[in-house]
């Protein structure tokens, strides 16, 4: 693939776990300007707003042509897009810019962005998928969906990662649960692990009966610990239960969770 020769002005907003390792990674490749906005002043932080973000573009002459989304929750990034849509009509952003979201959807989201923004800029959702320290599983290296504009979100995402990793669909509701999807398909596996454990009654019981078990080909029991923790599973597990109330295996695993974190948990 070669190199891009245009570089491009890339906002990039929320520089949590997700933000900071978009931000190294597209910095690293030197192809691009990127900045990064949060409200939380600290280390690589340039800006504390989005407006002053704006602000300092214009007065440099430049226009934002990117705005990576990676906030925590898709109410938070309602809110950035009411802080971008005054600098949609601006002669700073006549060549449509591109808003990539990041953050984990909900079902409506896209839906809700574009009542924000309008018809001016091009929106995809693009969901990261990533795991800490684990480079093999890391920001840009794996398959990952995109809806909404893919067109013009693909051609800014080659510039990063291989085309055949970005997974694109026109049905936006199931593109905006498959994340939610992922990661609770991940805790009703750690929860069935944990609901052995309390079913066989010790710790030393589950891990000889999780070894015996783990020699047959198709079978891999997880592995328990004090419970299920880390951001993502805990937050996505409740948001799945949300968008979708009726269903039983996402419900009972957070029960199941609930249950084995009194016994085993810290």
């Amino acid at each position: 693939m070669p190199e891009p020769t245009n570089k491009l002005n890339i906002c990039l907003i929320g520089y949590g776990s997700i933000g900071k390792d978009v931000y190294k990674k597209i910095h690293e490749r030197g192809l691009d300007d990127i900045e990064a906005v949060d409200k939380r002043p600290g280390p690589g932080v340039a800006y504390n707003s989005v407006s002053d973000y704006c602000a300092g573009m214009i007065e440099r002459g430049k226009r934002p042509d990117v705005f990576i989304i990676a906030v925590w929750s898709p109410a938070q990034v309602l809110e950035v897009c009411k802080d971008i849509v005054p600098y949609l009509d601006s002669e700073q952003c006549t060549s449509a810019p591109l808003i990539s979201v990041e953050t984990t959807a909900a079902p409506g989201l896209y839906k809700n962005i574009r009542e924000i923004v309008g018809d001016i800029p091009h929106v995809v959702l693009f969901q990261e998928r990533f795991n800490p320290n684990d480079d093999a599983h890391g920001t840009f290296n794996q398959p990952m969906v995109m809806c909404g504009d893919y067109e013009h979100g693909r051609k800014f995402w080659t510039r990063y990662m291989m085309y055949e990793n970005i997974v694109v669909t026109d049905n936006i509701e199931m593109a905006e649960i498959s994340h939610l999807v992922d990661n609770s398909v991940r805790y009703v596996d750690i929860a069935m692990a944990e609901e052995l454990q309390l079913l066989v009654g010790s710790k030393e019981n589950f891990d000889e009966l999780r070894r015996l078990c783990n020699t047959k080909w198709n079978i891999n029991i997880m592995e328990t610990r004090t419970g299920i923790g880390g951001h993502c599973l805990k937050k996505d597990i409740q948001e799945i239960n949300k968008a979708l109330p009726k269903n039983k295996i996402f419900n009972l695993a957070f029960a199941i969770n609930t249950e084995f974190e009194k016994q085993y948990g810290e």
